[in-house]
């Protein structure tokens, strides 16, 4: 009896003992699935993420930057606006009813101011009615508006309008001081190919002569008269 009371406690202990083995090569088997589990997942994930993105990422910022860029240049070329300005500046002379020294320059775009002063003439018509040549040292000074009216084979060709204003001294018979105001109308010549300028106007006003009348009556008297004036200008 004693003997299969031994058999039988020795067959239970080698049972539970090979019970706990399996358990414990269960568990070693669990810990390794989740080891070989998360460095697996981790292993994928990492570089599958960050070879993705960055590729695309930049790929699209550099076309999303180049597309917008030739965007703003095409938009910023067509909105500029193209300056009617040929030059700045120019100084000459003019000649025509009398002779004296031109400046010129392109105040903007389409404004220009010209200053005259020398020996200039005009024919003139005073209280009398009658149309008298007159000379004398007068300042004029114009401001125009001016803009192209054609263009080829080297020459630009620009048309300009305003008003004058003057003063000096004249002699028509009646000599002393004038300031007046009058009307300007000319067309120009540009030379393409070189810096030079052609300008004929035409040029009506009125005047306040302030003098002797040629009679020995002294006061202000009324003058009317009129400019023809061809200039030569070096531009720049």
């Amino acid at each position: 009896m004693k003997k299969i009371l031994i058999i039988l406690m020795a067959a239970m202990v080698a049972a539970g003992s090979v019970s706990a083995a399996d358990n414990k090569k269960a568990s070693n088997a669990k810990a390794n699935t989740k080891t070989t589990a998360k460095a697996n997942t981790k292993t994928t994930a990492k570089p599958n993420t960050k070879t993705t993105a960055k590729p695309n990422t930049k790929t699209t910022a550099k076309a999303n930057t180049k597309t917008t860029a030739k965007a703003n240049t095409k938009t910023t070329a067509k909105a500029a606006p193209k300056s009617d300005k040929e030059y700045t500046h120019s100084v000459g002379v003019v000649a025509g009813s009398g002779i004296g020294f031109q400046y010129k320059k392109m105040v903007s775009a389409h404004f220009t101011l010209i200053e005259e002063f020398g020996y200039l003439g005009s024919w003139a018509a005073a209280g009398d009615g009658f149309s008298t040549p007159a000379f004398g040292a007068v300042n004029d000074l114009v401001l125009a508006y001016q803009a192209k009216c054609a263009e080829g084979k080297g020459i630009r060709l620009d048309y300009y309008v305003g008003g004058q204003i003057k003063g000096g001294y004249i002699d028509m018979g009646a000599a002393g001081g004038i300031v007046g105001a009058g009307a300007a109308a000319g067309i120009e010549a540009k030379m393409q190919n070189a810096p030079i300028a052609f300008s004929f106007d035409f040029r009506p006003g009125y005047g306040c002569l302030l003098g002797d009348d040629g009679t020995g009556n002294i006061g202000a008297f009324h003058v009317f008269d009129w400019t023809l004036n061809l200039g030569v200008r070096y531009t720049f």
